[in-house]
């Protein structure tokens, strides 16, 4: 699925998480989250799969705060 997110600014060396609603996902699968476009240099991110959502964690790694531009995120979910 995807989805556009706009995430608030992050401070410096910290992370912040916005959820995605994906039928069907459950705590333990295999999750990959991909951006469109380049994001901003200095971010990182994960995805955590739960009972029909997925997390996406985005964290700072700088030593300033990022504003994030809003993009659409690519989420594909494996069942195990």
């Amino acid at each position: 699925t995807t989805a556009s997110l706009d995430f608030a600014s992050i401070a410096a060396n910290t992370a912040t998480a916005l959820n995605i609603t994906v039928t069907g996902a459950a705590a333990g699968d295999t999750v990959s989250v991909t951006p469109t476009g380049a994001p901003e240099a200095g971010l990182v991110w994960s995805g955590l799969a739960d009972a029909d959502i997925v997390t996406i964690r985005l964290g700072n790694v700088t030593t300033a705060a990022i504003d994030p531009a809003a993009r659409t995120w690519r989420v594909d979910v494996w069942k195990h």
